[in-house]
Order: structure tokens, then sequence, then C-alpha cells
């Protein structure tokens, strides 16, 4: 998902919350699709990490530079 806002969208945290999944959103607001799928595939395999050990649901976002901040989804 790319979404710069979703931190702040009501209707898509809680549609997240309902999914109980963990997602990822890129951040990074002018990343191209080769932008955003090199720098998902240099973070696979802490996604995986993440989706396997983390309680659901919860919210990452990661920008180009390969950097994860969990975002708070508040109940």
């Amino acid at each position: 998902m790319r979404d710069q806002h979703v931190r702040r969208r009501p209707l898509e945290l809680a549609a997240l919350r309902a999914a109980n999944v963990v997602a990822f959103v890129c951040t990074a607001g002018q990343a191209t699709a080769e932008d955003t799928a090199n720098a998902v595939g240099r973070l696979i395999g802490k996604f995986v990490n993440i989706s396997v050990s983390e309680p659901k649901p919860c919210l990452y976002t990661f920008g180009l530079g390969g950097s994860l901040t969990r975002i708070r989804l508040r109940r």
C-alpha cells in the first residue's frame, strides 16, 4: 500500500483494525513503482518476520531508505 496520510485517516485505520492484519505502507511521496518495488525487495525479510511475530492488527510505514516505523492502531 502507498499512502502518506494513512495514520490520519480514521476509516482506513478502522478497516485495518477490522481486518486484523499486519499492513506495510510506503510513505515516500514521489516514489515511483520501481522505487517502491526496490524498497520492498530490500525489506521483504523484515516484513515476513514482523508478520509472523507481531500481534495483529498492526501497521508499519516505510520509506525508500529502509527504515520501518510502527504506527499505533488505537481501538
